[in-house]
């Protein structure tokens, strides 16, 4: 029975949330662009394959497997770089919310 009540969860403040709550919807969008970029890759290398390149290899696996994977480096560049960067504006941003309630 003492055990039950030393497993007690701590409650999030509500900095912690609205921090958790703003990392989620920058990782979304971070996502979303990165899927984006991807696509984006992808159909530049279809359409330079296509009408572009006048190489007869245009259309060789290891040329358009490349391409593709330089489309997805693309990407996971995109996240890689949208994540970080937006925490401490994340982190900002609540600050100031958590100030005006304060006011």
């Amino acid at each position: 029975m003492a055990e039950e009540k030393l497993q007690t969860e701590e409650d999030q403040t509500p900095l912690q949330q609205k921090l958790e709550s703003i990392a989620n919807s920058l990782a979304k969008f971070g996502a979303f662009f990165a899927v984006f970029a991807f696509l984006l890759g992808c159909i530049r290398v279809l359409v330079f394959a296509a009408w572009v390149s006048t190489n007869e290899d245009r259309w060789s696996a290891g040329v358009l497997i490349g391409n593709f994977l330089q489309a997805l480096i693309s990407g996971v560049t995109v996240v890689v770089i949208a994540v970080p960067e937006g925490l401490p504006l994340a982190v900002t941003i609540s600050f100031a919310f958590s100030v005006l309630k304060m006011k």
